[in-house]
Parts: structure tokens; sequence; C-alpha cells
């Protein structure tokens, strides 16, 4: 294998027919790459004299085409010229690939001279990056950009194949008095996993858990003749799908289905308030309530100090998260109704003993949020609050927290102009039950979250592709009016 050094020239050729590019590519593009300084064979002169004895010895007819040398195991493999069209053209192998870092400068260069701009411009990687890339590209004029990887073999798990009008051939043939069209329609269908194992068996959590990839992803491809030539013009349609265990532990967004279900349960609650007392249960798996007070203390403190957004998030932390974000985190461990009703009380008790000032919330939608900041101006004291009232403090809570939480998400894959589409959403549930409104499109954005990380991690598609379709995706998240 050749490899790159500083020493080789980068050589931009434009009107270039490479051979593999005609799969991604039919027109000619401009390629980068560097050069081929083959060293060519030293030639050394004789100038030894033959004399009339040594020509006698010398041997008449043909030379040999190959010496054999002294090995005599020596195995010599012939090539056929005729098929070596298919390991390329000869003049591609003058094409050298540049390492990942390098193509992209030289790409940028052609790309930031307007004056030098054409069409679509190709630099040749060498695939020694994490996602093997091979080949990086771009169009000015179109705004495009384009990235090729090595995605490894794909196993074709099934193919199928109808003819749609044998029927109407057949009957055309036993009858041919009657006009009916002879051209027989037929089409193949190909299948290809690309990641995980179908999921369409799987109807109780037991067998879930026993699932070793929280997710997966097929293609089927449906041509008018061979499946096997993926790319030509009897490609009729190209289909993704993707399927997901919701809450399995092995999918990257696992800890928002777990308050996500916690948040459920809260609604469930409010559905049968009547039935809600002390012992209501809260959580499960619960923090002794003298653990919550003392947290509930520091929370409380350092929250209403200014601290700048952490730079780095850790893997489980989407965003920076501030007062009412931690009073969920801490507040869902509450054991029953009244340990939480009762947190609540000290925590109002906490910032009315505190320093009065000014709290900014983003996006905040919760009645615990204006208590808090009508407490900190000093226009409020101490609120009467029910066990009902504590629970739905503690759900507008959770609501706020995912729904940032998804906003965060998403922001990753959005243009600016974009990022506004899950508030016009949000603002709009104007509804009846409206916490059943929000669990449901919640939920729904939980599971569009997994969707899109998932399609990323295992296809590689990129930002700007997923930049383009995130917002399709979230336009189509149904509301029912209740």
């Amino acid at each position: 294998m050749q490899f790159f050094d500083d020493t080789r020239k980068v050589t931009l050729k434009l009107g270039v027919h490479l051979s593999f590019f005609k799969y991604f590519h039919k027109d000619p593009v401009n390629l980068i790459f560097a050069e081929n300084q083959a060293q060519t064979t030293p030639i050394i002169e004789c100038k030894e004299e033959f004399t009339e004895d040594t020509l006698k010895c010398d041997l008449t007819g043909s030379p040999l085409k190959t010496d054999l040398g002294e090995d005599e195991n020596s195995i010599i493999y012939f090539i056929n010229t005729e098929n070596s069209a298919q390991m390329g053209k000869p003049e591609e192998l003058n094409y050298y690939p540049l390492p990942l870092n390098t193509a992209r400068q030289e790409l940028n260069k052609i790309l930031m001279n307007r004056s030098a701009q054409c069409s679509s411009v190709f630099v040749l990687c060498n695939g020694d990056d994490k996602k093997q890339t091979v080949a990086l590209g771009a169009n000015p004029k179109q705004r495009i950009t384009y990235s090729i990887h090595v995605l490894g073999t794909i196993l074709c798990n099934k193919i199928e194949e109808r003819i749609a009008s044998f029927r109407t051939d057949h009957l055309n043939y036993y009858f041919p008095n009657k006009k009916i069209n002879r051209q027989v329609e037929c089409f193949v269908q190909a299948t290809y996993n690309i990641f995980g194992r179908s999921l369409e068996n799987m109807k109780d959590i037991k067998t879930m858990k026993q699932v070793s990839t929280g997710g997966h992803i097929y293609i089927d491809i449906t041509s008018r003749n061979s499946s096997f030539k993926l790319f030509n013009e009897d490609i009729d349609n190209i289909k993704m799908h993707v399927s997901i265990l919701a809450g399995h532990p092995l999918l990257k967004l696992h800890f928002l289905y777990e308050d996500l279900t916690q948040l459920h349960e809260l609604h469930e609650l409010f559905q049968k308030q009547e039935m809600v007392n002390d012992e209501t249960e809260i959580s499960d798996k619960p923090l002794n309530e003298d653990d919550i007070l003392q947290q509930l203390t520091e929370v409380a403190s350092s929250s209403l100090v200014e601290t700048a957004p952490k730079k780095d998030i850790d893997s489980d932390d989407l965003r920076y998260y501030d007062l009412l974000d931690k009073l969920w985190i801490l507040l869902k461990n509450c054991k029953n109704a009244s340990v939480l009703k009762n947190c609540f009380l000290f925590l109002f008790e906490q910032l009315i003993d505190g320093a009065k000032t000014e709290l900014q919330l983003e996006d905040d939608f919760t009645k615990v949020g204006k208590i808090v900041r009508e407490i900190l101006r000093g226009k409020m004291k101490i609120p009467r609050i029910s066990l009902c009232e504590s629970l739905e403090f503690l759900f507008e809570l959770g609501a706020r927290k995912l729904k940032l939480d998804f906003k965060s998400v998403f922001s990753q894959y959005q243009k600016p102009r974009d990022k506004n589409l899950i508030d016009t959403t949000w603002s709009s549930l104007e509804s009846d039950d409206l916490k059943a409104n929000q669990m449901l499109y919640l939920s729904q954005l939980y599971i569009s979250s997994e969707f899109i990380n998932l399609v990323k991690m295992q296809v590689y598609v990129n930002d700007e592709t997923l930049a383009l379709t995130t917002p399709i995706f979230l336009r189509v998240l149904y509301i029912p009016n209740t």
C-alpha cells in the first residue's frame, strides 16, 4: 500500500472519470489527489566487448520472459489484461489518497477561492479515520457536500420476487383476439440488515430484556430487474426502516425514559386524586428524608449564586441544570406524598431566610418557579399546599426538565431557524387534559430522539442531512385535541 507523505505533490485535476465514483456521481469530477512519484529503474551501461568465442555460446531463439532465479518453488501469477479493467483504470494508480485532515484542508482551499470554484470537487482520503473515509466532496453551486465511507459487508436477509402481470400475459397468450398488453411486469425486493435484529416478535418485557441491542435498522430495495445491481436506473424505491425498544438500557437516551416513566406514574395519580393520601408512593427506591432535606439546603444556596454553564458536559447531562432541574432530580426520590409536601415547604422556608435576589429561569411554566421568584422578591410568604398540589408541582418540574432535555438533543441536528419548533408545538397544547397531551408529546419526542441517535450512530448520516430531515420529523408529530 502506498502512503502519503509531505514530499508528494498535491494536484487538482479537472474532468476526471474515476471508476468507483460512478456509483455516486455520474458526471466527471474535479479531483484532488497526491501524485505518484514512482522512482524509475536505473540504467547501467555495459561496455564489455564480446569475442567470437563468447558469441558461439549464445542461445538462439526468443529469450525467457521471466527469470525464475535460484528459487525452484517460485509461483508465477499471470493477470489477464482483458479483466484488469475491473481493478480500475491504469491512470488511477497515479492518484494517491491523503490523510483526512490534509484532505479537508485542500478541499477548503478550493472552496474558499471563489474565483476557482467549479462544479463538483472531490478529494481522495486514505480511510485511516474511525469512519474509514475514502473521499470528501462538495458542490459549491448547489451547496451540497459529500462524504464516502467504507461501511463493510452487509448481509442480504431475503429476496422477494413477484410477477404482477403474469396472469394478464397468460390470458393474452390463450386469447390472442383480445387486445391485452403482453408485457409482463415484475420486481425484485431485497432486504439488507444494517443493525440489530427484527423486533416484530417482541410481545412482553421479559423477551425485550433478552435482546442484546435496543434497536433494528434494515433497508428494502425494490428494483424492476436484478436486485444485485444496486446503482442503476432499475431501482424503483429504497426505504430504511428503524425500530427501537423504548427504554432499552443500551439506547443512548435510556436515562430520559426513566424520567418519562415516573412522570407517567404521576399523571396516573391525577386521574384518581380522591385516593391520594400521605402514604401515596412516589418512588419505589426512595432516598432518606433527612438526606433529601440536607441536599435541598445545598441546592437552594448554590443555585442562587450566578454560575456559568459547564463547558464539559457529562454523558448523562445534556445541558447545564438550573434550580428547577435539580429540584426534579432530587424530589423524584421522595418516598411518598407526605414527604414530598414537607420537602417543598422546607425549600420555601430556606428561600425566605436567604438573601433576596432575582432568579432567571429558562422556559419556566411551572407554579414552583413562580413561587420561588415571588419569594426571592420578598412578595410572598410560605404558601399552603395540599398533597395533590405537591404532586402537580413535581409533575411540572419533570415535564419542564424533559422538554428542555429534548430541545438540547434536537438542537444538535437543527439549523437556527428551526430551534423554536418544540416550543411552538408545546404552546399549542390547549386541552381539558393538558397534562395528558404533554405526556404524549414528550413520549413522541423521546422516541424520535432515539430514532435519530440510532441512525446517526449506525448509518453515519452526515449533519447536513440530519439538519434538513429533523424539522420535517418534528412537524409530523401528532398531538390530538381531546
